[in-house]
Formats: C-alpha cells, sequence, structure tokens
C-alpha cells in the first residue's frame, strides 16, 4: 500500500474569511490613525494595530511554512495517520482505531467537516486518565459534542472529508485483515 499525502487546499476552508477580516482590521485601523476624530480610545488604536500585525505575519508565515517544508497535514501510511498542525504531530494508530465517520459541524452560517476517529474503549480511557486536567476537560466535551475524544478537521484538505474517510475505513479494513 502506498503513502497517501493530504494537503491543505491553498484558498480552502476559511482561509478567504480570515483574509477578509485581516484587512477589514487593517482598513479601521488606517481609518482610525488617518481621520476619525471620535475614536479617541487608544484600546481600539492598539487592538487594531495589534490584531493586523499578528494576523499579518501569521497566516503567511503558515502558508509559506506549510509551502517550503512540503509537509502534509494528513499523512495515511499503512499502519498509521500522521496528522500535522503548526507546532504539533498526532500519530493514531490503526491497532487504536476501532472506526472513522465523518460528520459536519453547522455553527450558524458557517460549517466546519471533520472525520471523528473512534477508538477502541480501553485507549479511549487511557487517553482520557493520561490527558491533563485541562485536556481531560476538552476531551469530554469533544465526546459530548461528536461523539468521540479525537477528530481530524477536514474542511480546507485537498481531498473532500468524505473521501478522506472513505479512505481510511478502508486502510483501517486492510489492516485488520493483514
Amino acid at each position: 500500500m502506498d503513502e497517501v499525502r493530504i494537503y491543505h487546499a491553498p484558498y480552502g476552508g476559511k482561509a478567504w474569511w480570515a483574509i477578509l477580516v485581516m484587512l477589514v482590521l487593517f482598513g479601521v485601523f488606517v481609518w482610525v490613525m488617518v481621520d476619525a476624530p471620535f475614536v479617541s480610545n487608544p484600546g481600539v488604536i492598539w487592538f487594531c494595530l495589534i490584531a493586523t500585525g499578528i494576523m499579518g505575519l501569521f497566516f503567511p508565515f503558515v502558508a509559506l511554512w506549510e509551502r517550503l517544508t512540503r509537509r502534509p497535514a494528513v499523512t495515511v501510511l499503512q499502519d498509521r495517520i500522521i496528522c500535522h498542525a503548526l507546532w504539533k504531530t498526532h500519530i493514531y494508530r490503526f491497532a487504536d482505531v476501532e472506526g472513522f465517520r465523518y460528520y459536519r459541524m453547522d455553527l450558524g452560517r458557517t460549517s466546519q467537516e471533520f472525520v471523528a476517529i473512534h477508538f477502541y474503549k480501553q485507549v479511549s480511557e487511557r487517553k482520557l486518565q493520561d490527558a491533563s486536567k485541562w485536556a481531560r476537560a476538552i476531551r469530554r466535551f469533544n465526546t459530548r459534542l461528536s461523539g468521540s475524544q479525537e477528530s481530524i478537521g477536514a474542511s480546507a484538505l485537498t481531498m473532500k472529508p468524505q473521501a478522506l474517510c472513505d479512505l481510511l475505513d478502508q486502510r483501517l479494513k486492510e489492516y485488520k485483515k493483514g
């Protein structure tokens, strides 16, 4: 079986919204600095400046880092899945996984798509026990929200979320057979 590499879509997901928010904040900052005598609160000025600066540096850095390193967001191997975040890598072994499920979370005007990872009961309990107090609270919240402790964010990938779930199910079945 070949390795399957799935990347973040260059303009996928909510990247356009983030760029739009950044431009609006920058516009507000410029407007306040140039000609807005009624806004004399320095808190508004500093908020716009800091938010624009952070987003203006963070988003290009993330995009450039992923392109230069050619590091995929998700790598599917024979016996495991490797999910890369910017600073952390998660490895999910098929030996610990009972199944996968696609789900969509509607958030008002927007939605996010995920592939839930359902671990065997003993693995779920171990992960919960090994987690810090804060991480346990997050894991319990995720379980109530989606039915699983962990999920793969699949909204902004080069592979459709349902196709990713089908691929993972297929690889899991092949792993369990062999």
